[in-house]
């Protein structure tokens, strides 16, 4: 018996990879992609001979489904505009992606709608991001050899509102804290900043002295877009300071105001009874 590999090979045959063992059977060891081909066996005596042609296909290792990024995601989409989540797969034979919406609808490779857009390659693209879209989308990924599956939390982002306005000019008093507050809501939470009149910086403004008067600018901000709120602060001070106590001299020490203009302290005595 002989077996065409690139020569004949007569039985028996101890190769380092190839055996033709004495029955007729061929051994190939650590076997590889070049090992493909026809294999052709040969059996003589004299009464002639028969010819056994056997086709011999080489295939990858069978690999369950691995996802290149196997972490839970998190996107953040601008509304409006296209945003493609991705579902990248490993795996052999080639796994079958599919994509399940936040409704519950499953959607299978290479689908479709005026919505949504499933590609090849496990990819799956809404056309225009609403708030409606955003939700828990999970991708599954299916082979002869297994089953994974991940999750990717999709966020449409919303412009920031700022919910409530002062109604109308802010009075502080001297020496008196104010607190000047500005909530704000949207989607991914908005980052809040105060502006001072003089151009500084606060997260957390306070009144302390006259300088403090003037407009304060709150500007919420956020990936979608920016809201602000300018509050306008009259710095107002306390009218008189001082002690009072029975029978005694009432010395009071007070500063006047008119408008924006300060008025030199002035001295004022009473007699108590």
């Amino acid at each position: 018996i002989t077996d065409l590999l690139t020569d004949y090979i007569n039985s028996p045959y101890y190769g380092s990879r190839i055996v033709v063992h004495k029955n007729g059977t061929l051994e190939i060891r650590n076997i590889r992609p070049s090992d493909m081909g026809d294999f052709i066996c040969v059996a003589r005596n004299d009464g002639g001979e028969t010819v056994l042609v056997v086709q011999l296909e080489v295939t990858e290792m069978l690999r369950r489904p691995m996802f290149k990024n196997p972490f839970n995601e998190k996107i953040i989409a601008k509304p409006g505009k296209p945003i493609t989540l991705n579902c990248s797969v490993d795996g052999n034979p080639p796994p079958d992606i599919s994509w399940m919406l936040p409704n519950g609808t499953w959607f299978s490779s290479s689908i479709r709608t005026p919505q949504f857009v499933t590609g090849s390659s496990g990819t799956l693209t809404i056309a225009s991001a609403q708030s409606q879209h955003a939700g828990r989308y999970r991708c599954a990924a299916r082979n002869q050899v297994g089953y994974i599956e991940k999750l990717l939390l999709l966020e449409v982002a919303q412009r920031p509102r700022i919910l409530s306005q002062p109604a109308g000019l802010v009075r502080g008093v001297s020496g008196e804290p104010l607190a000047l507050h500005c909530p704000a809501e949207g989607s991914p939470r908005p980052r809040v900043a105060w502006t001072l009149p003089g151009g500084r910086v606060l997260q957390r403004p306070q009144l302390t002295s006259p300088l403090d008067s003037g407009t304060y600018l709150c500007r919420a901000h956020n990936d979608a877009g920016d809201s602000s709120l300018s509050i306008l602060v009259v710095h107002w001070f306390s009218p008189c300071s001082g002690d009072l106590k029975e029978s005694k001299i009432k010395a009071l020490k007070c500063l006047r105001h008119s408008r924006n203009k300060l008025i030199m302290p002035k001295l004022w005595q009473e007699q108590t009874p």
